[in-house]
């Protein structure tokens, strides 16, 4: 594969779809913030926690707890301030229930075969352009009873799960579906979102709204269509980076960079909010969580 090639992946597409501004100072100055959002901090130690249980599932791992609680305590060794702490003990107990109330029974038909995997496909645009298209997914599932493969994605939320229109008009996982399926002869034969609510009761909830999944299919015809869309989406990554520009919406506040981008707005220079509240990634310039008492919830 051309390394040279340009490589874009679900989220970069979507973000440039969003907002060509979030985009270019994402994937052009490559500014992050310096610490973490809580919710980002949550999700990334559920897929952590998450993926650690798959893998010993696919490694035949018999006692999930005590790798658990291993995970647990090697992820709290690098943690230093107490909100850190914190949230490693909600999530800990989140998967800990998820392990014991929910896999046990939910994934009895099915045998993890992988986690946590990365793929690079090349793929051309409707104009011509060749590129690197990278996905990622969280778990691939094996039906016990006849074979076939579904692929999984872990997302976490506070209450607002996704509904099935959501679901319907994602294009993440399709995306992925079609490229494992048209372009590496892996047969994927249908999708999974894994929902885990990561709200902060008061008192333990029923399993039932902590965890929900939604499985869903796509045909030949929408996995071409996703497919020709991001395409068109590359090609005009490609042809207009150059041109900056905002797209002012009510829900801007869920944006990273709302502060920086009204600032900028309004005249002041960006760069000095960028420089107090974000930092640079390394990295190729490509445009592109000691014992710990678990909470059981």
């Amino acid at each position: 594969m051309n390394e040279s090639l340009p490589r874009f992946s679900n989220s970069q597409i979507t973000l440039w779809n969003r907002c060509r501004m979030a985009w270019n100072l994402s994937y052009v100055g490559k500014w992050e913030q310096k610490k973490k959002p809580q919710s980002l901090q949550m999700g990334s130690l559920v897929h952590d926690l998450l993926d650690d249980y798959y893998q010993g599932q696919i490694d035949g791992e018999r006692d999930s707890l005590s790798r658990h609680r291993n995970k647990l305590t090697t992820l709290s060794q690098d943690l230093e301030d107490s909100e850190a702490l914190q949230n490693l003990s909600f999530a800990g107990g989140l998967i800990h229930r998820y392990i014991t109330e929910y896999a046990l029974y939910e994934d009895a038909q099915y045998r993890p075969v992988a986690s946590e995997q990365h793929y690079e496909v090349g793929m051309t645009t409707p104009e011509g352009r060749d590129y690197i298209f990278e996905l990622y997914f969280d778990v691939l599932f094996e039906d016990r009873a006849n074979g076939k493969l579904w692929m999984v994605d872990h997302k976490t939320h506070k209450s607002n799960k996704w509904t099935p229109t959501q679901i319907m008009m994602d294009p993440q996982l399709p995306s992925y579906a079609m490229a494992l399926r048209e372009l590496l002869d892996i047969p994927i034969f249908g999708m999974t979102y894994n929902m885990l609510n990561t709200y902060d009761y008061k008192k333990p909830p029923p399993v039932e709204k902590l965890f929900l999944r939604e499985s869903t299919y796509r045909t030949p015809e929408e996995l071409d269509n996703i497919t020709l869309e991001i395409g068109h989406a590359v090609d005009d990554i490609l042809e207009n980076k150059d041109k900056v520009r905002r797209t002012l919406q009510r829900d801007c506040d869920r944006c990273r960079f709302q502060e920086p981008c009204l600032m900028g707005l309004k005249g002041m220079d960006m760069n000095l909010i960028l420089e107090d509240n974000f930092k640079q990634k390394g990295g190729r310039p490509q445009v592109e969580e000691s014992n710990l008492d678990i909470r059981i919830l």
